[in-house]
């Protein structure tokens, strides 16, 4: 949600919702945009796969119907997240991968990420100050900066269409979000957290 102080003070809200199967077959995504408390706009939109790791036969359900398919090779969010962890975890510093999250229609992304060194249990000065990241103070973190490239476009693209900055636990919870979009840009901060008890695994 933010005001746009350049058309008379607009209040535009953007709500989003995404879902996707632990095996990385089904995604759902939704999205709608408010105006002024009134909607404007909704996306949404599916996309399934036949097998792991197979191509993704899509299908925009609004604004308007339209099948597409998504290559074997893309990765959803949560698949993305998990590889980044692993790939912390054992000590990379850069990864490249296409991703698809379905917040731009048919569109999937060419994305680079930059993993900065490992910070120690309790040393994240960012969060320490922090009285809802208490529970993270046992976890390690370690920072991340992702450029989402179109890779629709020949040959690839030097710009990034956007830019996101973040610090990953080991857990996967994320703090310090920033997103950059170029002509202007947002700031996150962890307000809430609850820490669900695990079942142990059979």
């Amino acid at each position: 949600r933010f005001v746009e102080t350049e058309s008379g003070g607009r209040l535009v809200d953007t709500q989003s919702s995404a879902w996707e199967s632990g095996d990385g077959v089904d995604l759902r995504y939704t999205q709608q945009e408010y105006i002024n408390s009134k909607l404007e706009g909704e996306k949404r939109l599916k996309v399934s796969r036949a097998a792991p790791g197979g191509e993704g036969q899509g299908l925009i359900e609004k604004p308007a119907e339209k099948e597409f398919k998504i290559g074997s090779d893309a990765l959803f969010p949560m698949q993305h997240q998990v590889r980044l962890m692993d790939l912390a975890q054992g000590g990379e510093s850069r990864d490249s991968s296409i991703v698809y999250d379905g917040s731009d229609g048919e569109k999937a992304y060419q994305v680079i990420t930059f993993i900065g060194k490992r910070i120690d249990p309790g040393q994240n000065a960012d969060d320490t100050g922090n009285a809802e990241a208490k529970p993270l103070g046992q976890i390690p973190s370690w920072p991340m900066n992702i450029s989402y490239y179109d890779n629709n476009v020949p040959g690839g693209s030097d710009t990034p269409n956007y830019q996101v900055s973040f610090d990953m636990y080991g857990n996967g919870v994320v703090t310090g979000l920033k997103l950059d979009y170029g002509s202007f840009a947002l700031e996150g901060k962890l307000s809430k957290l609850e820490m669900l008890k695990s079942e142990p695994c059979q």
